[in-house]
């Protein structure tokens, strides 16, 4: 079974204000933090304050009183994390859209980060989350085609934000610039399926800020 939901909605008088407004919709992608032994730095754990800011300058530039706003991204430890905690700290409507059930999610994705393991369940216990699918592999029917779960949870979260009747759909990202990520499905490929959309605003954060003034 996939497209599950678990979401709280506003009031109804919160949500006649808010359907009032212009939507505007952003998808937010960025880079993990460094595991240990990670050979060229790209998100050292001590620049997770310097990532921070960088992240909340961009949601702030697009703050508007007459604009809705909404994020959606996923929760991997690093700069998706960063992005709800700014979303909270700032009142902006932020998802969490997980390709498979949270348990699986944190089970693959923290190993031993207990630090951001424990942020990213504060986090679901506290903001909406939409899950893709109930198990952490591709269903049946996709097993065969060339996508992994990271993949097509990208493709999830760009079809999702472009079928949400937005005047503006968004993509901010804190991304190095490099075509080739780490593995497949990660924030390069967020980039070229936006880029491929033809509609979507690319707005992007350079993550080589984040290793200035070191031997990289």
């Amino acid at each position: 079974m996939d497209a599950i939901f678990d979401r709280s909605e506003p009031d109804n008088a919160a949500r006649s204000k808010l359907d009032k407004k212009m939507l505007h919709t952003i998808v937010f992608a960025g880079h993990r933090i460094d595991e240990a032994g990670r050979g060229k730095p790209r998100f050292p754990p001590h620049r997770e304050t310097k990532a921070r800011d960088l992240i909340r300058e961009k949601l702030k530039a697009v703050l508007d009183p007459s604009t809705r706003i909404h994020v959606l991204s996923s929760a991997a430890p690093g700069s998706d994390i960063l992005c709800h905690e700014i979303c909270r700290e700032l009142q902006i409507e932020s998802t969490i859209c997980l390709p498979m059930p949270k348990e699986s999610f944190g089970r693959l994705v923290f190993r031993d980060e207990e630090n951001w393991r424990a942020r990213f369940l504060e986090l679901v216990s506290s903001r909406p989350v939409l899950q893709l699918s109930d198990q952490e592999d591709l269903p049946r029917w996709l097993r065969t085609s060339d996508l992994n779960v990271w993949e097509r949870g990208n493709r999830w979260v760009l079809e999702m934000a472009q079928a949400s009747f937005s005047a503006k759909v968004t993509l901010i990202t804190l991304w190095d610039g490099k075509t080739t990520g780490d593995a497949p499905g990660g924030t390069a490929h967020m980039v070229e399926l936006a880029r491929d959309a033809g509609t979507i605003v690319e707005v992007r954060i350079d993550a080589k800020q984040l290793t200035e003034g070191r031997a990289i």
